[in-house]
């Protein structure tokens, strides 16, 4: 599968998981297919930096989606600006800042890692310090499926226990038919899809 093909299921998902939160609380099912969808969009956190030419240009563009998904994604769960939780946009900024201060030699790397955590936790980011975690922990382990889902196993077991978030290791597998082919140019497509979907799930539900 390329790029193109998994962040699309991982978008799809991500839309069904929203829909269930939003309009069908009582009805699991949809969020736990909903499971699938970060550790997908995580992934390709690490992918995109192995890839990029400007990792400071590719850093400012997922803080610049967070800032522009912000009113939608309160708008959306919460019917109003809501400065109590923040989108995932800032998580998966917050895992790219933290993958380059790790790929660093600055002795002062260990303390960037520590402010990342504590942006992610005053921020209250989705995902937040879990969200950071899985990017890490798939791009160390990227070439290996069993060290992927021991690490995110027992990052599920101590952060959640046997809860439905464990639904998330099924998506390993697809990460492994990933051919490293990027696909389809999807970059403003993706970018895009986030606040626009949760705009019109706002607009539905408003009607």
């Amino acid at each position: 599968m390329t790029g193109f093909q998994l962040k699309l299921l991982a978008m799809i998902a991500m839309t069904l998981d929203h829909i269930g939160c939003i309009f069908f609380p009582r009805l699991p099912l949809l969020r736990m297919i909903g499971r699938l969808a970060m550790p997908i969009l995580c992934f390709f956190i690490g992918e995109g930096l192995r890839h990029t030419r400007n990792p400071q240009k590719y850093l400012l563009r997922l803080v610049g989606f967070a800032l522009i998904s912000e009113l939608p994604f309160d708008l959306a769960f919460y019917g109003r600006v809501n400065w109590a939780s923040q989108n995932v946009y800032f998580t998966l900024a917050l895992g790219l800042m933290a993958l380059r201060l790790l790929q660093s030699s600055s002795p002062r790397r260990w303390a960037g890692l520590l402010a990342v955590g504590g942006a992610a936790l005053l921020l209250r980011a989705d995902y937040g310090l879990y969200g950071i975690a899985m990017i890490l922990l798939l791009d160390r382990f990227r070439d290996s499926l069993s060290e992927q889902f021991a690490s995110l196993a027992l990052l599920n077991l101590l952060l959640f226990g046997f809860g439905m978030q464990s639904l998330s290791l099924l998506s390993l597998p697809l990460l492994c038919l990933y051919n490293g082919q990027r696909g389809c140019d999807d970059k403003k497509f993706f970018y895009a899809y986030y606040p626009a979907h949760l705009l019109l799930l706002w607009g539905l539900g408003s009607v």
